[in-house]
């Protein structure tokens, strides 16, 4: 639900108020690069860049992690 809500919030043009939703839901999923890049879109829309570019980080280790372990 928290991944929707942001998601959500986040079309709607709400990118600050999308923070707090996106974040529980990469607490949630820490293994999934989803919320993670959700978040990262989210803070750069809220006027956060250094935030933003540290989940961008993380969501594409995230992302290459996932590759390692399907090939």
């Amino acid at each position: 639900p928290h991944l929707r809500l942001g998601q959500a919030l986040r079309e709607a043009g709400r990118a600050a108020e999308a923070v707090p939703a996106l974040e529980a839901a990469a607490r949630l999923a820490p293994r999934d690069p989803g919320p993670a890049n959700q978040l990262s879109m989210a803070l750069s829309e809220a006027g956060k860049p250094e935030e933003s570019r540290a989940w961008a980080r993380k969501a594409q280790q995230l992302q290459e992690g996932r590759y390692r372990l399907i090939t």
